[in-house]
């Protein structure tokens, strides 16, 4: 008669991997790019919190009370000028949330795209966004109503980024903030390295968040 053998749990557990590695080199490299490939798309394009990358390690800024600078211990100092002192309010559907990832300006979140009207009707215009960009096409011949404002966002507090990362395409929202003229990074002894402003969007710090529907 012939014996029957028990399988253990590690065996079970390296079953894929012993499978893999008989594969051929061909299939191995394969799948290696497919997972690099989408690993990058989802670092780059969901707005979720990854383990280890959620969010820049906050502990060592010091932070003025106006917000218009922040210094590190690393000697890494991040100028920000206003456009005004006015609050500037958005209203509308989100065609758009993904997360920015610019290691020169880590207090840099979202890129989130607000709809009202015609732009809020994906029969009626088509929009995109790629590298802080927007792009929009209407399906008609007629020009849309409404409007149409892509957010680089600049949280206030951990809070307030926690309330970015929960907002998904369909949401109707409410936010509120300052809006950012440009952001000055410098290092080694103030050397003047890098700027961030926006071409036809909305840099803003925000000051309030609020999913109003669904």
């Amino acid at each position: 008669m012939e014996k029957t053998r028990k399988i253990g749990l590690k065996e079970i557990l390296f079953m894929p991997l012993g499978c893999l590695l008989q594969s051929s080199p061909v299939i191995v490299i394969a799948l290696v790019v497919v997972l690099i490939f989408a690993g990058d798309y989802v670092y780059y394009n969901l707005n979720i919190d990854l383990p280890g990358y959620a969010s820049p390690d906050t502990s060592d800024w010091n932070i003025s009370n106006g917000f218009e600078s922040i210094n590190t211990e690393e000697g890494f100092t991040w100028e920000i000028s206003y456009e005004n002192v006015r609050t500037t309010s958005f209203n509308g559907l989100v065609r758009h949330a993904s997360p920015i990832r610019e290691n020169k300006f880590p207090m840099l979140s979202h890129d989130i795209l607000i709809t009202t009207g015609d732009y809020a009707d994906p029969s009626l215009v088509n929009t995109s966004v790629s590298n802080h960009h927007f792009v929009w096409r209407a399906t008609g011949s007629d020009y849309p109503h409404g409007s149409i404002n892509l957010l680089h966002t600049v949280p206030l507090n951990e809070e307030i980024r926690s309330q970015l990362t929960a907002i998904r395409n369909g949401q109707t929202v409410h936010i509120q903030g300052r809006e950012i003229f440009d952001i000055r990074f410098y290092k080694d002894e103030d050397k003047w390295n890098s700027k961030w402003q926006d071409a036809g969007c909305n840099t803003l710090l925000v000051t309030s968040v609020e999913i109003v529907f669904p």
